[in-house]
């Protein structure tokens, strides 16, 4: 019987090295309080352009009530131009095109331009506008067309909407 029970104690000995070994080759799992949320992305076939969009420097842009709203910063609400979208963009989809008639500047009001985003993850996406560099070689600034047509068509064959000036986070 001594020998039974021997047996038995080294087994049992055996089992908690054994599992001890095995739950230390995996580390521990992290139950602390930091926010990984953003390091999982949405689906795109879940997610929208709808909403505030950010970028590292603070410049971005937002959609709303079928109009779009471009910064040139989101915090302090510094807006480049805005105005209504015109087109009927799917603005679920990996890539796309928005045509948008212009409401501010009032100098440019009636006019139209074109936002393009690409890559779109459901919280992160590349965007730009139309647009070429400043006088002064710095920097770029917005390009406005004469008719909804033209936005789409000339944004589309020239070299306009190559620059993507940012890539821009989903604010929450």
């Amino acid at each position: 019987m001594k020998s039974k029970s021997y047996l038995l104690m080294l087994g049992i000995f055996l089992a908690l090295i054994l599992i001890s070994t095995i739950g230390s080759a995996h580390p521990a799992k992290d139950n602390s309080t930091k926010d990984h949320s953003s390091l999982a992305s949405t689906p795109a076939s879940t997610a929208s352009l709808v909403g505030v969009w950010q970028e590292m420097c603070n410049m971005g842009f937002e959609i709303k009530d079928n109009q779009l709203i471009e910064y040139d910063d989101v915090e302090a609400k510094k807006v480049t131009f805005a105005g209504n979208i015109v087109n009927s963009p799917d603005l679920t989809q990996p890539n796309g095109l928005i045509v948008i008639q212009i409401t501010y500047p009032h100098a440019t009001k009636n006019k139209y331009t074109v936002v393009r985003w690409k890559n779109f993850t459901g919280d992160q996406a590349g965007q730009t506008y139309a647009q070429v560099k400043n006088d002064n070689g710095k920097g770029y600034k917005p390009v406005f067309y004469d008719s909804k047509e033209s936005a789409a068509a000339l944004a589309e064959a020239s070299d306009e909407l190559s620059h993507f000036c940012c890539n821009v986070s989903k604010r929450h």
